[in-house]
């Protein structure tokens, strides 16, 4: 199955240009997609008057859970790959905030993605 996961991020420390940020990520995003056929597209824009860029992940995984596990150790991989850090990740990474949009017959249905383990 096909799943896309969306994660916003707040940039904090020194950096010149936000947009150069970004696109250092998504350098290091393109690297990743090259050796491993589960990545199979990812795009990515930032905001410079609140210093976030926001990445969406398209990945090909068994389940939502492991959309977000796999999809979110790229994200972070990449950015420890440009000299980024992310402390606390563990603890508020993209499954804190993450949701879950089911399509069926009926609609849209939208739910908070439950802790594994």
């Amino acid at each position: 199955m096909k799943y896309a996961i969306k994660v916003a991020l707040s940039v904090r420390g020194d950096f010149d240009d936000l947009g150069d940020l970004a696109e250092g990520i998504a350098d290091e995003l393109a690297g990743l997609q090259d050796c491993n056929e589960s990545l199979l597209d990812f795009a990515f824009g930032s905001d410079a008057t609140d210093s976030t860029v926001e990445f969406e992940l398209t990945v090909k995984a068994g389940s939502v859970d492991e959309t977000v596990e796999v999809g979110g150790s790229w994200l972070r991989t990449a950015i420890h790959a440009t000299g980024g850090c992310t402390p606390g990740w563990e603890d508020c990474g993209p499954r804190e905030h993450a949701l879950v949009y089911e399509l069926d017959d009926s609609g849209v249905n939208v739910r908070p993605l439950e802790r594994i383990r």
